[in-house]
C-alpha cells in the first residue's frame, strides 16, 4: 500500500442502512477479530466536533429542503510513513493505527490513494472488537485508486495492515 490518504466520515447521527459491503463482519462475544499482533496501535485523536452546531445547521438546511447530513467528514493525510507504527512479527511486518473520534457513533473511511500489493491485507475493526471490515486485499484495487469502507460502529477504529 503506497499510502493511506483518506477522509474519515465520523457519524454523529445513527443510520440504520449501513451493512451493504460484504467485507463487513459482526462478531459475538465469544469470537475475536483475527488480529495477527498484540502490540497497541498509536492513537490519533480527531478534532472534537461541535454537535450542537451541526444540529442547528441541519435544522436550518431542512427548512430549505436539504436532507440531514449523514456525518461529518474530516480530511486527513495518514500514510504508512507519517502515522501508525510498524512492528516485526513472525512472517513479516505489521502496521497499526487507531483513529479516535469523541462522541461519534461510528466511523467510515474513504481512501483517496488506495493500492494494496498482492499478498497484503488490511483489516479495520472497532475498539470493542465486535465489528470489522476485511481482510481487504489487492482484489479491492481499482483504476481510480479509491476505496470506501462501510460504517464501523464505535468512537474508535483500528487499521491493521
Amino acid at each position: 500500500m503506497k499510502g493511506l490518504p483518506l477522509v474519515l466520515i465520523v457519524l454523529f447521527y445513527f443510520n440504520n442502512a449501513y451493512s451493504q459491503i460484504p467485507t463487513l463482519s459482526f462478531f459475538n462475544g465469544d469470537a475475536s477479530i483475527p488480529t495477527r499482533t498484540v502490540f497497541d496501535a498509536p492513537v490519533v485523536r480527531m478534532p472534537k466536533v461541535d454537535l450542537e452546531k451541526l444540529k442547528r445547521e441541519d435544522l436550518e438546511e431542512a427548512k430549505m429542503g436539504i436532507p440531514p447530513r449523514f456525518g461529518k467528514d474530516i480530511d486527513v493525510d495518514f500514510t504508512l510513513e507519517n502515522s501508525g507504527r510498524w512492528e516485526k512479527v513472525k512472517g513479516g511486518n505489521v502496521w497499526k493505527l487507531e483513529v479516535y473520534s469523541e462522541n461519534s457513533h461510528s466511523i467510515n473511511m474513504i481512501f483517496n490513494d488506495f493500492f494494496l500489493a498482492e499478498g497484503s491485507e488490511l483489516i479495520i475493526y472497532n475498539k470493542e472488537m465486535n465489528m470489522m471490515a476485511g481482510p481487504i486485499t489487492s482484489f479491492s484495487n481499482n483504476k481510480s485508486r479509491k476505496f470506501s469502507t462501510d460504517i464501523i460502529i464505535g468512537q474508535s477504529v483500528i487499521l491493521e495492515f
